[in-house]
């Protein structure tokens, strides 16, 4: 099985970011560069907190226990705007949305799905954790004037959404895409009471 942990985001966000995507697949489509770039689809559309990659079926029932418990983090929210790429110098790799309120939230929850996972042997990010909706996968070079057309796209910048779970996903990858499906969730904002 290939698992990965995730934040998932509702419709409106994910409509907004799948309406950025067609606009820049049709602004560096009239450049011919268009066919370059492995767009996300709106299912697929979420926020990675760790990849973990193929595990046997006994690991992953292992991982969706760790993760089971309810998180200290309470439930936040998340605003989206501004648009880049990674690596943020030479060819880019991938075609981001930012976020711009929640990223440390997001950061904090990432941090305690890595500390619930290291002991599983599942080691830590060695580079530090960047919030980002990934919208598309560059697969060949798109020339000059990309940061321009990032620039020029609009971001609708009211898009937002509520965060209250952490989800454990399975990808399955077949020759028309990857396909997920939700294997475990836990909530956030577990408060003990006595």
């Amino acid at each position: 099985m290939r698992l990965f942990v995730a934040c998932e985001l509702d419709d409106r966000v994910t409509r907004e970011a799948v309406r950025v995507a067609r606009a820049l697949a049709a602004a560096l489509d009239r450049r011919g560069g268009g066919r370059g770039v492995a767009w996300v689809g709106q299912p697929n559309l979420h926020l990675t907190l760790q990849f973990l990659g193929e595990v046997d079926e006994a690991t992953a029932a292992a991982v969706a226990g760790r993760l089971a418990p309810p998180f200290a983090h309470p439930p936040f929210d998340l605003a989206f705007a501004g648009l880049g790429t990674f690596p943020p110098a030479g060819p880019p790799r991938v075609i981001w949305l930012g976020i711009t309120a929640g990223g440390d939230e997001l950061a904090a929850v990432q941090g305690e799905v890595a500390r619930r996972l290291e002991a599983l042997g599942f080691p830590r990010a060695r580079r530090p954790f960047r919030a980002h909706l990934t919208l598309g996968r560059v697969k060949a070079p798109l020339g000059p004037g990309l940061g321009g057309l990032l620039r020029e796209t609009a971001v609708a910048p009211a898009t937002g959404c509520r965060v209250d779970r952490v989800t454990l996903f399975e990808s399955r990858l077949s020759p028309r895409g990857a396909t997920y499906s939700v294997i475990a969730t836990a909530p956030l904002g577990y408060h003990h009471s006595s």
